[in-house]
């Protein structure tokens, strides 16, 4: 969601990529800032893109020992939630549902990048709450 690529992308030289190997590797680089969704990258919420880049890339681990179970995953983004409340603008809807849609699921395109099925900034800011 914080590339809005597909999980095999193609690059701008339409060589094919496997984002669960490219996004950490430029993460230990320091160089995913580049892959990161351009409309959700403002200063305000790079803080919170930061811990969850990292959250990402911990869970994209080799070893699947070193990956965090999904209950350390849910606290570790609601701990995110609680910590950076500051770190987007205010929404201007009040719920998940209602800035979505009445579903709670979103619908993926089979393109090659989710542009224009959901607005990855309020996204963003809910996982930030």
């Amino acid at each position: 969601l914080m590339t809005r690529k597909r999980a095999i992308y193609t690059d701008n030289f339409n060589g094919k990529h496997s984002l669960s190997y490219s996004f950490p590797l430029m993460f230990h680089r320091k160089t995913h800032h580049v892959m990161l969704d351009s409309e959700i990258t403002d200063d305000a919420g790079m803080v919170v893109l930061e811990n969850m880049a990292e959250l990402a890339v911990h869970c994209l681990s080799q070893r699947g020992d070193d990956r965090p179970t999904m209950k350390e995953v849910a606290e570790r983004l609601d701990m995110m939630r609680r910590l950076y409340p500051h770190a987007t603008s205010a929404c201007e809807h009040n719920c998940f549902a209602r800035s979505y849609g009445a579903s709670s699921s979103v619908a993926i395109p089979l393109g090659e990048t989710t542009h224009g099925t959901i607005d990855m900034s309020e996204l963003v800011e809910d996982l930030a709450r």
